[in-house]
């Protein structure tokens, strides 16, 4: 059997022959086009790292080869609101700007990791509305969802109260 004739279900199985200590119970391709294995909730997936040559034999003898075997960085998607979607205040923004590669990402990108060097991004930040359904609206700004890496730091970060919380007293 070729690469060509696997699917999820088959590599899924596969693996779990090899694997004597973990069982995956799900399979799917990620944004960046890798494979993940997920575990019953209560299971840990660590362990099957102490049969990798059983895993990549198993993966080799269906065709598949070229991958490195590693668990997953924990995540958690974050909701950033009021993102600017004009490059330039003197101007009206285009979805040209928001293309998959157009420097608008980068930039945006860059601001969040300056100011907040602990935050590590997964991967890019998406809008919580299509470019195309902004511009209908005629939206100046929207939000976004970022998946970050699930650090001390973030946690430490989540669990503050927001800022200007709570009441403001005056002394006379």
């Amino acid at each position: 059997m070729g690469a060509s004739d696997c699917t999820l279900a088959k590599i899924r199985d596969g693996i779990n022959s090899a694997s004597n200590t973990t069982k995956f119970v799900y399979a799917e391709y990620n944004r960046k086009d890798d494979l993940v294995l997920t575990t019953v909730g209560n299971l840990l997936a660590e362990p099957a790292l102490a049969n990798i040559k059983g895993m990549t034999k198993a993966l080799n003898d269906m065709g598949i080869f070229g991958f490195n075997i590693g668990l997953d960085t924990p995540t958690v998607n974050i909701v950033i609101n009021s993102i600017p979607l004009a490059t330039s205040e003197d101007r009206h923004w285009t979805p040209e700007e928001w293309n998959i590669d157009a420097p608008a990402w980068t930039e945006l990108e860059n601001e969040l990791t300056a100011f907040n060097p602990e935050l590590r991004l997964m991967d890019r930040p998406k809008w919580i509305k299509s470019v195309s359904a902004l511009e209908a609206e005629n939206k100046e700004k929207s939000s976004i969802i970022v998946a970050v890496e699930t650090n001390d730091w973030l946690l430490t970060e989540l669990n503050k109260p927001p800022p200007g919380n709570g009441s403001l007293q005056t002394k006379m």
